[in-house]
């Protein structure tokens, strides 16, 4: 019973519109600019994003003094995938974390602490 909505945000390409739009209640697609600028808190619950940290950040910002669930997929060069190199340390207001084997998904408070 929950309703979906995806915000895409491209550079010049779109693609996987149709693929997504079939698992959605509401498609938000914008090309060239900035997706947080589409962006504003509203009825959702959990908000899941990913892509890069500054954008990120950015919806950080606008959820942080919410209720909603904040969650950030993280991107990182990963060399061996079980944790052992620590190529993939990320800070967290935890301390250190491993996105191959903590993550790669994070509540946001976590990564974009104050």
């Amino acid at each position: 019973g929950a309703k979906i909505k995806a915000c895409l945000g491209y550079s010049d390409t779109v693609f996987l519109k149709e693929e997504m739009a079939q698992y959605c209640d509401e498609l938000v697609v914008d090309v060239g600019g900035f997706i947080t600028d589409n962006i504003a808190p509203a009825e959702e619950e959990v908000v899941y994003m990913c892509g890069p940290e500054i954008m990120m950040r950015k919806v950080y910002a606008l959820y942080k003094n919410t209720d909603k669930a904040l969650y950030a997929s993280v991107e990182r060069r990963m060399a061996c995938g079980i944790g052992a190199c620590l190529g993939c340390t990320i800070l967290t207001a935890s301390g250190n974390k491993k996105v191959c084997s903590d993550g790669p998904v994070f509540e946001a408070k976590e990564l974009f602490y104050e």
